[in-house]
């Protein structure tokens, strides 16, 4: 290889080295530190009597077992350990709908049978 050959590949090495190192820091310096303050999102849970546009949704709404409803004072992460806790080990299997019949807890069940009684299922 020629000299500028060799001083190309150099400065080339440099300059996506520099790249690299800057997009690292971007991505890990906290959003706090460059003035954008991070604030909690508050949400206020609102206990009211829904009216539901359909016979559908008010079965729904009537048959939803407490076991399966989400309480106001779960973090997102128990909601995501309930949900599984719930499915069982045969999470894959319920999104690709790959068996007609899986296993279903106790309160899918309950679900199931109310939603079945209201003529919704």
């Amino acid at each position: 290889m020629s000299r500028t050959t060799k001083s190309l590949l150099a400065l080339m090495a440099v300059v996506l080295s520099g790249l690299l190192i800057g997009i690292l820091w971007v991505l890990g310096s906290p959003a706090s530190s460059s003035g954008f303050p991070i604030q909690p999102q508050v949400t206020g849970v609102v206990q009211a009597e829904r009216v539901a546009d359909s016979d559908r949704l008010q079965a729904v709404i009537d048959c939803l077992p407490a076991e399966l409803a989400i309480k106001s004072d779960q973090t997102r992460r128990e909601r995501l350990d309930q949900a599984l806790a719930e499915m069982g080990n045969d999470q894959l299997e319920r999104v690709l709908a790959l068996t007609d019949t899986p296993q279903l807890s106790e309160a899918e069940t309950k679900l199931r049978a109310c939603l079945q009684a209201h003529g919704v299922l």
